[in-house]
């Protein structure tokens, strides 16, 4: 009876939708505690009340009965356990008979599946979920509810370093919701990220996949056009756009000439800086790829940093001996 008001005080708790700032598991006395938007669940009665909660959803769903019970596990357990997909999918069938029609409805259903991410942040089900959702309700996805879901990423990336879900979310929500994001201050966030964590490639990716995928239109020229994809949704229209096939008008080419060139630059500044990590050689070996893909002129502009770098190589020859990959393919002396 002990884990079954528990079970009932959680789901009230949650039904409340208060802002959390952090779910912990805790050595406490009492089963449940929320203060200040943390909330701390016992760890004796974490296990038992995961047990139980599962054992009741398996049986009333088996039967195809007590519906609001199952509501009520299913909101419970995918914090308890977000891992488990039953608990998942189940939300979603639900959720297909009876479609969700509002903003704040839509808002109702990611918040509970943002919240187990702060529980577990390497866990792939709340992702796959919210993806789910915007992509079945994308017509109500407004500005806020993706800052809420770039929140949500930096969250769990900054929890648990090289998150692939995490930064595989955010790519997504970039190629297919982009029209909702400030494209230059998620440079600008991007910029800073990498700065603070130059040993995680998961960040350099995206920031490769933001530069070469997008053709940074002027707010002057964008038109609805260009940020239309063939689903209707208001979105940037990147779809994995590889540039190296595509015609580039004059001043869109020179932009992005732009773009890659300075990134070339700013990386070789932090290999300057950080001359031991591994991912920033690989990101400069993209980056320059990239570049000779696309004949930008680079070479000249690039040409102080490009010696900083030489030197590095030369001096570490043997730590660094996979940036004779950069010279053997793109001949530019590394």
């Amino acid at each position: 009876m002990a884990l079954e008001d528990t079970l009932y005080q959680l789901y009230t708790i949650l039904s409340t939708k208060p802002i959390l700032d952090s779910i912990s598991i805790l050595h406490i006395d009492e089963p449940i505690v929320l203060e200040y938007g943390h909330l701390g669940i016992n760890a004796t009665t974490f296990k038992g009340l995961c047990l139980y909660a599962a054992e009741r959803f398996d049986k009333y769903v088996s039967c195809n009965e007590m519906q609001t019970h199952l509501d009520m596990l299913s909101a419970v357990l995918i914090l308890l356990n977000p891992d488990d997909s039953r608990f998942w999918i189940y939300r979603r069938r639900k959720i297909k008979k009876s479609p969700i029609s509002t903003i704040d409805g839509l808002k109702s259903e990611l918040w509970f599946a943002e919240h187990p991410v702060k529980v577990k942040p390497k866990s792939g089900e709340p992702f796959q979920h919210c993806r789910w959702l915007l992509q079945e309700h994308n017509h109500l996805v407004t500005s806020g509810i993706i800052e809420t879901q770039l929140h949500l990423c930096q969250r769990a990336s900054s929890a648990y370093p090289k998150n692939y879900y995490s930064w595989s979310h955010r790519l997504w929500l970039l190629k297919n919701f982009g029209s909702f994001m400030d494209l230059e201050g998620e440079l600008k966030w991007s910029t800073g990220w990498v700065k603070m964590h130059v040993s995680d490639f998961s960040g350099l990716n995206y920031r490769f996949n933001l530069i070469t995928n997008l053709n940074y239109p002027t707010s002057s020229t964008k038109t609805s056009e260009e940020w239309t994809t063939s689903t209707g949704v208001k979105s940037t229209s990147i779809k994995s756009t590889d540039f190296s096939t595509v015609v580039l008008g004059s001043s869109a080419r020179k932009r992005l000439s732009q773009v890659a060139v300075t990134e070339i630059i700013w990386i070789c500044d932090l290999v300057a800086f950080y001359p031991d990590r591994p991912a920033l050689w690989s990101y400069l070996k993209m980056m320059i790829l990239y570049c000779d893909t696309n004949k930008f002129d680079y070479a000249k502009r690039c040409r102080k940093q490009i010696q900083t770098v030489q030197k590095i190589k030369n001096k570490h020859s043997e730590a660094f001996r996979d940036t004779a990959i950069i010279s053997s393919l793109f001949g530019i002396g590394l």
